[in-house]
């Protein structure tokens, strides 16, 4: 079984029944067209794209290589509504991600082991951050995913617009996944309120344990030195006054 035929057993065949594939669009583009979306798609490496007709937009990242938008999806890459035929292509800034040109472009599909495959291959593996298997990246490639060139055709849209442009968000696609509505189960069960802070004192409660603590203790030292010092000193003045200055009594004195 040869490449193409694997890829189509994989991928399957998108084009629907016998229907003649559309014929390739010629480029349309001005030299400072080229320039705006050379310098628009070499400055981000992801971009947004679907193919023509197709409501919802997929975020990709991509390789420019040769005047051409290159992206790889299939086993192990990311997964991309995308076939060969018209595309459109939204390049946002990579500073501010607003939007600043919106391409019409024409997908096609290289085949594995071209000159212009291994290009695109280098030029992808270059950008690729995180590969799994980096030694196997091109083989695995070659026979699990699919290696597309987009080449600008005409340039849709220029700008970010106004204000009454539209957003173009759409609503989060439909599947089996769902949120529960209960609770999930804690061990020890939850807290049923958030405990309250008396905060009619300006001192915290802690730091007023503290002070009191503190103050119970400098209290404690000074009845004690009190009692050594002051006491001695208070008896000793009135030894001084009553019985004498040096102890003795005044009659003595005199």
């Amino acid at each position: 079984m040869s490449a193409a035929e694997t890829l189509s057993s994989f991928f399957g065949d998108r084009r629907g029944g016998q229907a003649t594939p559309p014929a390739p669009l010629v480029p349309e583009l001005t030299a400072a067209e080229q320039f705006l979306v050379a310098q628009a798609c070499s400055s981000s490496g992801v971009l947004w794209l679907r193919q023509a007709g197709e409501p919802r937009w997929a975020l990709a990242w991509h390789a420019w290589h040769s005047g051409a938008v290159h992206v790889v999806h299939g086993v192990g890459e990311q997964l991309l509504p995308l076939r060969p035929g018209p595309a459109e292509l939204a390049v946002r800034s990579k500073d501010s991600g607003a939007l600043l040109v919106t391409v019409l472009a024409q997908a096609d599909v290289l085949v594995p082991g071209s000159p212009e495959w291994d290009a695109a291959a280098a030029a992808l593996s270059a950008a690729r951050l995180n590969a799994p298997e980096p030694a196997g990246q091109r083989e695995r490639w070659a026979t699990g995913a699919l290696i597309m060139r987009l080449v600008p055709v005409r340039v849709l849209a220029a700008g970010a617009g106004d204000d009454a442009s539209p957003s173009g968000a759409q609503p989060p696609p439909r599947g089996p996944a769902t949120t529960t509505g209960r609770m999930p189960w804690h061990l020890g069960g939850r807290s049923g309120r958030t405990p309250t802070v008396d905060t009619s004192s300006a001192t915290p409660p802690r730091v007023a344990l503290e002070v009191s603590t503190l103050s119970a203790g400098a209290q404690g030292r000074r009845g004690s030195a009190g009692g050594g010092v002051d006491g001695g000193v208070d008896r000793g003045v009135d030894r001084g006054v009553d019985g004498g200055v040096d102890g003795r009594p005044a009659t003595d004195r005199a």
